[in-house]
């Protein structure tokens, strides 16, 4: 029997997003070293020359978070960070998600992307027109709460 609260909900920390309009890399080049590098230019390119005015990227509703702690992990006192790649449409839903770096623990991943699902987010926009886009969230498992003093990432 568990007395007292259950584990805390995951932290979101240090969104780093995407616009919709990525491109696609070459087969040989997924993967490899060189890869995040041609990612990282191709979308500084693509921000830099946004045809339709600047991009305002999606943030996530403000409030609990849905993202859960596993039981099982939280009492064993492991901790990790999944990292998805999350679709938001322009009203705010997520309609699609998958991880970008797994934990390596498959209940992380599977808490991570669950309640990434549920997630409400505040739309992007490109020129003042909202915009599905895809945004990159980092959820950290961690057993103590972060220290707003430092800088760490916390939900917003």
């Amino acid at each position: 029997m568990r007395f007292g609260p259950g584990p805390p909900h995951a932290i979101l920390s240090g969104m780093n997003r995407l616009p919709d309009s990525r491109p696609e890399l070459p087969r040989a080049v997924r993967g490899s070293a060189a890869s995040a590098r041609l990612l990282g230019l191709a979308v500084a390119s693509a921000l830099a020359c946004a045809p339709d005015g600047p991009i305002e990227l999606p943030e996530p509703v403000p409030g609990e978070s849905l993202i859960v702690y596993p039981l099982e992990l939280w009492d064993a006192r492991v901790e990790g960070e999944t990292i998805l790649m999350v679709h938001v449409t322009e009203t705010g839903t997520v309609d699609s998600v998958y991880i970008d770096r797994s934990s390596g623990l498959e209940d992380f991943d599977s808490a991570a992307i669950h309640g990434g699902r549920r997630m409400r987010f505040t739309p992007g926009a490109q020129g003042g027109e909202r915009r599905p886009m895809w945004t990159r969230l980092p959820v950290r498992f961690r057993r103590e709460p972060p220290n707003p003093s430092v800088g760490t990432g916390s939900v917003r």
